[in-house]
């Protein structure tokens, strides 16, 4: 009774002290749930293997490590530390490029879990030595991210560890490097009978539907570049095409020029002989004087190995100079002319050629008529370059060379044939016919450049060199674009020659494809030169001398005995290789066709001839086991990197995230 008095006369004070406990305990469990820092480090972000915790310290403590072993740590090789890399690369290899890739670069903590799972260690030797010796940049021992940079270190060896591991149960086989063996160390002669299309042209001419649909089936390729679907290169399109112009000289022109402007020295009496002076300009001084000056100034720079010091003439007793020594003195001393031209050509051609460039742009701009320039003539005409090349031939007594190849268009095969320009490269190591058929601003592929490396009509390029800047240049080009024509499929009745001539073409191609075939299933029977001689009219059976299909490139892409053009030299010898890898047997012989459209020939071919390259066993050991080495390392870095994906990594230890 008393209780129940007591709860009814403070019923509300027990109402208000349960409404406050209940609060309390709705608040408690949201203020536990607000963890520390160090209490969110510790959580578990992941799992491995059988759930092995890996906490979000781990994570982010891994993630730091690989951003100094990749980005701050490098690698010392004590020989030339100049020259430095760093540590992940060197240590890892094409594995770095895989762990960059992964989220977090989480693949590096997978492979140190994966290497510790499967026990792999790491020397303390080994560990110390790369410590001290061979590691750059580690932060001192009062850095925050001391600690961290020996641990990095530590965990890149056990990876580096685990990847060896794994690479060395992948090797080459034997019967892999035999195969090399043989196909890259042996020399081959072979027989060969040719089947070329020439006699096979057929003289009927195609129906008005045939050309059509030849010109609608290859009116979009160029002609000559044969693709699997187009071997025999049928194109209509026409490409890029430009009217060029160009000033420039070269020191081996220049030379003999320079030579003959001052008393040069006889090469077979040694005396001085007086030429022609330059045509125009000061008297220069005589080559002698400058001789004679150059070699008292550096008398020890012109000793020969035969000239002791304590016979060597004194820089006063010019006239008893050998005429090796004599001879060296005047060729510094023309080289040294000749560069002084040229430096006089260049800056004419860069500063009258800028000025008056920007002087026509201008009046362009401003639609107003050309404007007459330092020349007297108009910057668009052809007149103009011929004018300068004569005022610099006036000034400095040397005619530029000068070419006005604006006859006709041009495209960029067309302009790798003129002689001397040809060769030339800007600074940017372009060839002058990719440069000049593809900065004009009229061309699709001028929009992807930037402005300044565009080329407007009539507008000087950046000079193109031959030679190897800036030490080496051979030769010293300006040229202009006077005409731009776009790529363009011209309309059928422009190509319809060339249409119907491939169109026979094709026929032609058909007709020896079916002869080939026919002849080298007799081949495969009796041979090559039994096969020809049953034939009416006999071929030619061709027998090359010996050649290594595996590096025709680096002789000269030729086959020897053999007329083919050097892409379809490369293409025979790559398919000659399949005769050293299928011997014949006693009822057959190794017979292959190999296509040449680019030829427009099929070739037969029948090993005549192997002839190895080793002298005896023990040099074909050693080249085997060569290959095997290289073989091996190709296949051990390819493992490496196929290892260390994320993907592949996350599998094999059963990587999983929480809450995913």
């Amino acid at each position: 009774m008393k209780m129940s008095k007591y709860l009814r006369d403070n019923s509300k004070k027990i109402m208000a002290l349960v409404s406050v406990v209940l609060m309390v305990l709705w608040f408690v469990p949201n203020i536990a749930g607000r963890s520390t820092p160090a209490q969110m480090a510790a959580m578990t972000a992941a799992t491995v293997y059988n759930g092995n915790k890996i906490t979000r310290a781990e994570l982010n403590s891994t993630k730091n490590e690989w951003e100094l072993v990749r980005h701050r740590l490098v690698y010392l090789s004590g020989e030339n530390d100049a020259q430095q890399m760093l540590l992940a690369p060197v240590l890892l290899g094409q594995a770095t490029q895989e762990i960059d890739q992964s989220p977090g670069s989480n693949s590096f903590l997978l492979l140190i879990k994966e290497a510790e799972h499967l026990g792999v260690g790491v020397s303390t030797d080994t560990y110390k030595d790369l410590l001290t010796s061979h590691v750059g940049n580690l932060p001192t021992d009062d850095s925050p991210d001391y600690d961290l940079a020996q641990k990095a270190v530590y965990d890149l060896l056990l990876v580096r560890n685990l990847l060896d591991r794994v690479s060395t149960t992948f090797k080459t086989s034997q019967p892999r490097t035999l195969h090399d063996l043989a196909v890259t160390q042996q020399d081959i002669s072979i027989k060969a009978v040719e089947f070329t299309i020439a006699s096979d042209t057929p003289a009927t001419q195609p129906t008005a539907a045939q050309v059509q649909n030849q010109y609608d089936r290859f009116g979009q390729n160029l002609a000559g570049q044969t693709t699997l679907l187009d071997p025999l290169g049928f194109g209509y399109q026409e490409p890029d095409r430009v009217k060029v112009q160009y000033l420039g000289f070269t020191f081996a022109d220049l030379k003999p020029t320079v030579m003959k402007s001052k008393p040069v020295i006889d090469s077979v009496t040694q005396q001085i002989t007086r030429l022609d002076p330059a045509p125009a300009g000061p008297t220069p001084i005589e080559w002698e004087i400058q001789a004679r000056r150059l070699y008292r100034k550096n008398p020890a720079e012109f000793a020969t190995p035969t000239t002791v010091p304590s016979t060597q003439p004194a820089a006063s007793d010019w006239e008893h100079l050998p005429p090796d020594v004599l001879g060296r003195v005047y060729d510094r001393v023309y080289a040294a002319a000749v560069s002084d031209i040229a430096r006089s050509i260049q800056d004419r051609l860069n500063s009258q050629l800028s000025s008056d460039w920007v002087a026509y742009h201008d009046a362009a701009d401003k639609k107003l008529p050309a404007p007459k320039t330092s020349v007297g003539v108009a910057f668009n005409t052809d007149d103009y370059f011929r004018e300068l090349a004569a005022s610099i031939q006036k000034d400095i007594g040397v005619l530029p060379i000068l070419g006005i190849a604006d006859s006709d268009w041009k495209s960029s095969k067309d302009l790798e044939s003129i002689p001397g320009i040809s060769t030339a490269f800007n600074a940017a190591n372009q060839k002058f016919a990719d440069y000049a058929t593809s900065s004009g601003d009229q061309f699709k592929s001028a929009a992807a450049k930037a402005v300044n490396e565009r080329l407007s009509l009539w507008q000087p390029s950046q000079p193109v060199y031959t030679g190897t800047p800036p030490n080496s240049i051979d030769g010293y080009y300006v040229f202009r674009l006077s005409a731009m024509d776009p790529a363009h499929l011209p309309p059928l009745d422009e190509v319809r020659k060339q249409v119907i001539a491939d169109i026979q073409t094709q026929i032609a191609w058909d007709a020896i494809t079916t002869r080939a075939a026919k002849f080298r299933d007799v081949a495969k029977t009796a041979g090559v030169e039994a096969a020809a001689h049953d034939l009416i009219p006999a071929p030619k059976v061709i027998t090359t001398d010996f050649f290594n299909p595996a590096q025709i490139s680096s002789n000269g892409d030729k086959i020897p005995g053999m007329v083919l053009q050097p892409a379809s030299a490369r293409s025979l010898a790559q398919q000659s290789v399949q005769l050293l890898t299928t011997p014949p047997t006693e009822t057959s012989h190794d017979v292959l066709e190999a296509d040449l459209p680019l030829d427009r020939e099929i070739a037969v071919i029948e090993l005549n001839q192997a002839r190895p390259q080793w002298q005896d066993a023990s040099q074909r050991l050693m080249l085997q086991s060569m290959l095997a080495g290289t073989e091996d390392q190709q296949l051990s870095q390819g493992v490496e990197f196929t290892w260390a994906n994320f993907d592949n990594v996350s599998k094999r230890t059963n990587f999983k995230e929480v809450g995913k």
